[in-house]
């Protein structure tokens, strides 16, 4: 992280900021870039064996890669707020 400081008004008022160095920012973007290029090609896989007939496999799990990780984040969520409820109503 790089501080500086920020004039805020005409009064030279300043604040101290932290900011992201580029190569912080980079590695940002890379990481989110590299989730969704693995859901693309892992459908554009699935698509193109299902397509050839190579796979005889429901339209539901080519589309897998999109759907699949957002339905697994959703149960985690799901399961780790009732067990939180739970563990607060036992008391």
């Amino acid at each position: 992280m790089k501080l500086h400081i920020q004039k805020t008004n005409k009064m030279s008022n300043k604040k101290l900021v932290m900011e992201p160095t580029p190569k912080e920012k980079t590695n940002n973007i890379n990481q989110s870039t590299l989730g969704s290029s693995i859901i693309i090609n892992l459908f554009l896989t699935f698509l193109t064996l299902k397509l050839t007939d190579n796979i005889n496999w429901s339209w539901w799990w080519v589309t897998s890669p999109f759907w699949l990780p957002t339905g697994l984040s959703l149960i985690t969520i799901i399961l780790t707020k009732l067990t939180s409820f739970l563990e607060q109503n036992k008391k």
